[in-house]
């Protein structure tokens, strides 16, 4: 507690008072080092007081004449409480029921006369139901019936009217999954563009990392098998803004990235040597003049094909869907030879091609889902194991799997049950005479043949259940258990999402289980199967946080 003290008042009858001492703690003695020895002289001060208690502080005046006085205050400082809460369990499956105990809670100086508390996190104590009919009690329980993690606390009033509060962070995981705790990495706005893959074992995750005027390309693995603790995250490239659109894939038994430098517009790639990272610009558009460039590796996909990385990217500047791949099984030369165009604009279909896509070997041969910015979902099949010839007179695939308009954004490409399939977000509008409605919606559809030369009809897999719900977005397929299954965002509400198909071709679909509703989660999902599991890296934008999850064995 501060106190300021005024001596103003202080006079002497026949003279002047020429000097002011004080003696704030009231020992007796004036001037001691620190707050007494400064204010000497001055007729105003100020004290802190940081232990309770009863204090008596002093001024001594001097006049003119060498004669002296005193006068003295009385100094109450009241203790605030101590809360301490202590809650079991702390982290568990729904339902998830939790006993909170304050009773080592305490006042230095008094009494604690209130408990208050607020159980579900809204910063908001007493409000009706358990939290009401708790008030007053040092005990108490709730029960979590939803995902998320939960900041519960107590707020403790002394007969003093002095607070203090305690809390106690409680994480509810979806039955059968566990998010894990603490986050991989909670560094401020962080864990964007996040892809997620198996490296030397155990999983790991690179994303971009926005710092407040450029970002950097992060990569943090597990310590173990499961994902249940990350090891600290780690810069891979901080020069510019780059780590967008990140890929991450085990190439030749190392990690490696691909993402687009924002700040050149290039296509880069990097892979750990055993030491360090080594970083390659891929495409740096060089046979584009400068003033007419747009940038080029938007969108990128990492994989392995035939023994060496590629990678599939969009081009910007000529709105082309690209194929490139590496001469080495590291990646360490790119010749341009063995860069490919896959789909580009025609007379005739003038509009870019290659924006969200997803690159999977498919019976032997590279394929690659995409977006066509005209509002089709797309698919390409290289003619041979290299991709090297994606034309369609050379046994290349090319086709429009969805042309409904406004749909095949956030591809994720996966083979399912022998046959390639694809999730993907629909966006499109319904015309009434009243007025135009919205529709978006996570969608799948799978081919009729190994090579996806002809497409089944697409489904619907969640439209949320309302006309104007959001759903779909950042979607990411994997086969769990023979059938396919999708994360994602349910962005009407800030949900991440997962569904599994009932059976091993996707044509029906189980409902949708809420993964995490703690804040709006669930951007950028990326799932992949670990230690025979299902598992999302995703991003927290509530807290600018990664966060991971897996379903439990």
């Amino acid at each position: 507690m501060t106190v300021s003290f005024d001596g103003t008042g202080s006079f002497d009858p026949d003279g002047v008072i020429v000097d002011y001492e004080w003696d704030f703690d009231g020992d007796g003695l004036f001037n001691e080092a620190g707050d007494e020895a400064a204010a000497q002289g001055s007729p105003t001060a100020s004290s802190t007081y940081t232990t309770y208690g009863t204090f008596n502080p002093s001024l001594r005046v001097t006049d003119d004449g060498g004669a002296t006085d005193t006068d003295t205050v009385g100094i109450l400082v009241l203790s605030p409480p101590v809360a301490d809460l202590q809650a079991s369990p702390t982290s568990g499956g729904i339902p998830l029921l939790v006993s909170f105990d304050a009773t080592g809670s305490y006042d230095p100086d008094g009494i604690i006369v209130d408990y208050e508390w607020d159980l579900d996190g809204d910063g908001i104590f007493n409000e009706a139901g358990i939290e009401a009919m708790s008030q007053g009690s040092a005990t108490t329980s709730y029960g979590y019936a939803s995902p998320g993690t939960f900041l519960a606390t107590v707020r403790v009033t002394d007969n003093d009217a002095l607070t203090d509060t305690d809390s106690v962070t409680i994480s509810v995981n979806p039955s059968g999954w566990t998010i894990t705790a603490p986050n991989p990495d909670d560094n401020g706005m962080t864990g964007m563009h996040s892809s997620l893959a198996i490296i030397n074992g155990n999983p790991a995750i690179s994303y971009y990392d926005f710092n407040g005027n450029d970002g950097n390309l992060m990569y943090v693995r597990a310590t173990d098998a499961s994902g249940t603790a990350w090891g600290v995250p780690e810069v891979v490239d901080s020069t510019g803004d780059v780590g967008l659109w990140c890929s991450l894939a085990e190439v030749n038994g190392h990690a490696a990235i691909s993402y687009y430098d924002g700040t050149n517009g290039h296509l880069v790639y990097t892979y750990w040597d055993g030491a360090t990272w080594q970083r390659i610009t891929v495409e740096d558009e060089s046979f584009i003049p400068a003033g007419s460039r747009s940038g080029a590796g938007q969108y990128s996909s990492l994989a392995v094909v035939s023994g060496q990385p590629a990678i599939a990217y969009f081009h910007a500047t000529i709105g082309r869907l690209m194929f490139w791949r590496a001469s080495d099984v590291d990646g360490s030369t790119w010749p341009t030879l063995m860069r490919e165009s896959v789909d580009w604009p025609t007379s005739a279909d003038p509009y870019s091609k290659g924006m969200d896509t997803s690159l999977k070997i498919v019976s032997g041969n590279p394929a690659i889902s995409y977006y066509h910015t005209r509002g089709y979902l797309k698919y390409a099949r290289a003619a041979d194991a290299a991709g090297s010839d994606w034309t369609t007179g050379g046994g290349g695939i090319v086709v429009t799997v969805d042309g409904s308009r406004k749909t095949g954004m956030y591809t994720s490409l996966e083979v399912v049950n022998g046959q390639p399939a694809i999730s993907y977000y629909r966006l499109y509008e319904i015309v009434f005479p009243i007025g135009t409605q919205y529709r978006r919606d996570l969608r799948y559809v799978r081919a009729s043949d190994a090579t996806g030369s002809a497409w089944g009809a697409p489904l619907t897999v969640d439209d949320g259940g309302m006309a104007d719900d959001n759903v779909g977005m950042y979607c990411s397929m994997t086969v769990v258990d023979g059938n396919p299954a999708i994360a994602y965002q349910d962005t009407t509400h800030g949900y991440l999402c997962y569904i599994r198909a009932t059976n091993n071709t996707g044509s029906a679909w189980g409902f949708r289980e809420l993964l995490d509703t703690s804040g709006f989660v669930g951007a950028y999902a990326c799932m992949k199967i670990v230690n025979g599991e299902p598992a999302v890296s995703y991003h927290d934008a509530s807290n600018g946080s990664l966060k991971y999850i897996r379903k439990n064995p």
